[in-house]
């Protein structure tokens, strides 16, 4: 079996073109930013595993494996984790016609959340919505690691609104070559869409949160794809209460098993 990386088999958020409007904050917003910054960033931790696929093309069918690093949130105190499932590999066709690939993912192994302090704890994914580019993570509580973790959890805020030229900050890790230290970004929130569904656009980077000058997190970027129109794909901030809506699912549901047929998300279309 070939190995690989996962974003050389599915072209995920680096190839969309949005903008997040970079501001300047004055002393008062700085501040702001910096205590929002320093009160969540350890709930913001890295990701590693091997994702198995299967890919089909030109009438041949093939395995893969490809390794994936991402950004995950901690989102409660069990160690229960959100990212965006194109992040981690999603099922998905790409290219027409002679160039078509299926792609079918099989499985996840060797999942890891690894924590601001290093931890690396065991995990498996417990369910996946592809149609809100979701994917939830639940550490093994059963692992030496799991029993000697610390969580800090980011509180999802279903109350929180934003509007645009509002200031949001997201919260992201660099890679484990910069020691996966926790950086920060602000700028403006560029758009509010209402259909098909509520999202707000601003963010560049998937699978982070952001939250508003008050430390209340508006929502997760995530990569969506309308339905039926592939290349109107775009990173967009999927509002919290949507994200905890379907979070209540993930809290008791099992590891996901091979080619599981995926969650559905429960909220309203706006």
């Amino acid at each position: 079996m070939m190995k690989t990386t996962w974003t050389s088999l599915v072209v995920v958020a680096l190839a969309v073109t949005m903008v997040f409007p970079v501001v300047a904050l004055d002393k008062e917003q700085a501040a702001a930013a910096r205590k929002v910054f320093a009160a969540n960033k350890d709930a913001v931790v890295f990701l590693t595993g091997v994702t198995q696929v299967e890919l089909s093309a030109g009438g041949q069918t093939f395995e893969r494996e490809g390794e994936f690093q991402a950004i995950g949130t901690v989102i409660d105190p069990s160690g229960l984790v959100v990212t965006s499932l194109s992040l981690i590999g999603a099922s998905g066709e790409q290219g027409t016609g002679a160039q078509r690939v299926v792609i079918k993912v099989k499985r996840h192994e060797q999942v890891k959340i690894v924590l601001a302090d290093g931890t690396e704890v065991p995990a498996d994914v417990v369910l996946k919505d592809p149609d809100l580019d979701l994917a939830f993570l639940a550490p093994r509580k059963d692992s030496p690691e799991y029993k000697d973790a610390t969580w800090t959890v980011v509180q999802f805020d279903p109350a929180a609104k934003v509007q645009e030229f509002d200031i949001g900050i997201n919260i992201s890790r660099l890679a484990k070559s910069f020691n996966l230290e926790a950086v920060s970004a602000s700028g403006e929130i560029s758009g509010v869409v209402t259909k098909p569904r509520k999202f707000y656009f601003g963010p560049t980077r998937p699978g982070v949160p952001i939250f508003n000058l008050d430390g209340k997190v508006i929502g997760l970027t995530i990569l969506y794809k309308p339905p039926g129109d592939e290349s109107s794909r775009a990173v967009v901030v999927l509002p919290a209460e949507d994200i905890l809506k379907i979070a209540q699912q993930a809290k008791d549901a099992k590891p996901v098993e091979e080619e599981e047929p995926s969650a559905k998300a429960t909220t309203d279309e706006e």
